[in-house]
């Protein structure tokens, strides 16, 4: 509504999912089950110019989930098949989760704003192929606060936008040493975003931005209650990137770009042996557009460089011990037609 209003307009939305799934395995691993689980949501926005210079936004959405999960572990006894053990997750819940904008335009060029939302991800469970035992695990809530500025200078030439956020998240879902989904208490991470990007001249453009984040368990279970003061996993302090793209005429661009992460523990315990990261990447491109469609061809990992993300070391069960890397040099062709 009030898409012709300049002063207030909005909309509401409604929103419905179903999954329903039987699976059992003959394998290795005895097991079957049934899984079923739906949603019912209404969300809404409303967004109101207070003058010139302030406006507010204000949304919600308020979602009512059910889920139902039986696990049987199975096992053969001779040549019966006996159930082992059982393990039901039957939960229904109701969310809601608020937000609210408020934007202040300095003056043609600078807007900045400040914001407060509410976000969720719901409980479920998985198989541990480590432990060999199925398990379940909470929701996740986060309340998220940013403050930020948009510029656009030299008549939208320039482009800059920074943006510093704080997350307070309960119940946060992190992988554990075991390759489980562990629920934490308590994380905080804050940090600090920017982005800028430039024409050099009517054909040349550069890009660059940078992150910068700080994560900290403030307060573990009683299964992980060693955690406070202790970072998260997989959560690089830096990131950094920088491109540069050439028009050849105005069909037809190439690209360059690169990426770097800084190095970060592969899991919450913080073991020094288990970090990884520290790595920069390489891409090229080419873009071509006729009538509808575009065309592009890239490489990824140009420079064939290896760098690992995760890292653990020998063990008893791993004598050899295992890490996940990155894609190798990658060549890619793809093809897109809008209507």
């Amino acid at each position: 509504f009030g898409l012709d209003d300049t002063a207030l307009k909005g909309f509401i939305g409604l929103a419905y999912f179903e999954r329903e799934q039987d699976y059992q395995s003959h394998t290795g691993f005895l097991y079957q089950g049934n899984d079923s689980s739906d949603s019912r949501a209404v969300y809404g926005e409303v967004s109101y110019n207070i003058n010139e210079q302030f406006s507010v936004i204000s949304g919600l959405r308020v979602e009512k989930e059910s889920q139902f999960r039986d696990y049987i572990e199975n096992a053969m006894e001779g040549e019966q098949l006996v159930h082992r053990s059982r393990s039901i997750l039957d939960q229904e819940n109701t969310i809601r989760l608020p937000k609210v904008v408020l934007q202040y335009k300095i003056n043609e060029q600078h807007t900045a704003n400040i914001s407060a939302r509410r976000g969720y991800n719901s409980a479920g469970g998985a198989f541990n192929w480590i432990t060999q035992q199925y398990y379940y695990y909470d929701a996740e809530y986060v309340n998220t606060y940013e403050a930020g500025l948009r510029s656009s200078l030299n008549d939208g030439n320039v482009n800059f936008s920074a943006n510093v956020f704080f997350n307070a998240y309960q119940g946060y879902q992190a992988v554990g040493p075991n390759r489980n989904i562990d629920n934490l208490a308590r994380v905080d991470t804050y940090g600090l975003e920017l982005e800028v990007s430039a024409m050099l001249s009517d054909n040349v453009q550069v890009s660059g931005g940078l992150g910068l984040l700080e994560t900290e368990m403030k307060d573990g279970t009683e299964t992980f209650k060693d955690l406070d003061g202790k970072e998260l996993n997989s959560a690089p302090k830096i990131t950094a990137n920088a491109g540069v793209k050439y028009w050849i005429n105005d069909t037809f661009n190439v690209g360059l770009s690169g990426n770097y992460v800084d190095e970060f523990f592969g899991t919450f315990t913080n073991e020094p042996e288990k970090k990884a990261g520290n790595y920069s990447l390489v891409r090229v491109h080419a873009n071509y557009e006729l009538e509808n469609w575009i065309f592009n061809v890239f490489v990824n990992n140009a420079l064939d460089r290896q760098a690992v993300t995760h890292r653990s070391p020998a063990n008893a069960r791993d004598p050899y011990g295992n890490a996940g890397i990155i894609d190798p040099c990658t060549l890619g062709i793809s093809a897109t037609y809008t209507f």
